[in-house]
């Protein structure tokens, strides 16, 4: 019956699907598909199977489901242009309800000066842009290796004094068999939205041919509806290799976009004494040159890597997590990122 039902639901997302994959650069909001969790960014971003701690709840909201104990995550990146991205969870398991987490995801884009076309160099004024995404997400464990798990997220966007607000719905599942599991996602489900605010309203003269009024009339600027960056992600991961002190596990996922053309991502994990992370990942990106009135289509591929170090208090219940990432972007400098977990 289960199963019956999530093919059902399966089927009947295709239209939307196609109809939010079929756009390219045109959605809003894209500070969502800034990856979190220094552990994913290492490993290519190929986190759709494997992720199991808090970063679950932005790349799969069902890898929450194997937390056992309470779990808060603090994740920063140091993006492009100045930009800082962070990132806050925390889960606690509810017995046989199953696992509760709640997030926020922040991006800054710091004060920037006002500037006009006498004041090229500022007015003395500045304004500043932020985004961020709040949500509240649940997982369980259906059986002994299928988990499900949802987030509803509520989100808003500013520069200046205007802003725009939406909500969007995360959905994913895990099947673990052991040495083999499989995942699922789709991330930012949600109406469209559009800028609105009181620095859309401009005085202006409507008679501009003629010439002869000043500017006296009120107008207020008109904005579009724009779409979430709908992302679907789907992908594996195997471990190889599991012994008494070193484990090797590896990802493969495959990542589809509305506004993007689809990736691949892989990553690997070396594991030694479940205690130190030795973790890198390759994802490729699809360029297009123009040449001669041909279009040329070539794949880049970006590296990642990272390290991480788990560690437990003596004569305590607290665990500590320290990841550490570097990826590569293109047209841009590298971006690094720390994130810091707490199980107790």
């Amino acid at each position: 019956m289960k199963k019956n039902i999530l093919l059902i639901l399966f089927i009947a997302l295709q239209p939307a699907l196609h109809a939010q994959f079929d756009n390219v650069g045109t959605s809003a909001m894209n500070f969502l598909k800034i990856g979190v969790g220094a552990r994913g960014i290492a490993m290519g971003s190929s986190q759709v199977a494997s992720v199991n701690d808090a970063t679950a709840l932005y790349w799969n909201p069902s890898g929450i489901a194997n937390l056992t104990a309470n779990q808060v995550l603090l994740s920063n990146n140091n993006w492009i242009a100045d930009l800082s991205h962070n990132f806050l969870a925390a889960v606690v398991p509810a017995g046989e309800f199953g696992v509760i987490g709640v997030s926020v995801s922040y991006l800054s884009m710091g004060d920037m000066k006002v500037t006009d076309w006498d004041n090229t160099y500022g007015t003395g004024q500045t304004f500043s842009a932020n985004s961020a995404a709040i949500g509240i997400g649940w997982a369980r464990h259906m059986n002994d290796r299928f988990m499900v798990g949802v987030q509803l997220k509520l989100l808003h966007e500013s520069i200046a004094n205007t802003t725009a607000n939406s909500f969007a719905v995360d959905v994913g599942s895990q099947y673990d068999i052991g040495w083999l599991r499989l995942g699922m996602s789709l991330q930012n489900f949600g109406p469209q939205t559009r800028l609105e605010g009181r620095d859309l309203l401009i005085r202006t003269d409507p008679l501009t041919e003629v010439g002869s009024n000043p500017s006296d009339v009120t107008a207020n600027l008109e904005t579009q509806n724009w779409s979430l960056p709908i992302v679907f992600q789907i992908g594996v991961a195997v471990t190889p290799y599991r012994g008494e002190y070193f484990r090797l596990s590896t990802s493969v996922d495959y990542r589809d976009e509305r506004d993007y053309r689809a990736q691949t991502m892989m990553g690997a994990e070396f594991v030694v004494q479940e205690m130190v992370f030795l973790r890198g990942g390759v994802r490729n990106r699809v360029v297009s040159t123009v040449s001669n009135s041909t279009i040329d289509i070539e794949q880049e591929y970006l590296l990642s890597a990272g390290i991480g170090v788990v560690y437990g208090i003596p004569t305590t219940d607290l665990v500590v997590h320290f990841d550490y990432a570097f990826q590569e972007l293109a047209f841009f400098n590298n971006s690094q990122l720390i994130s810091v977990a707490f199980d107790f």
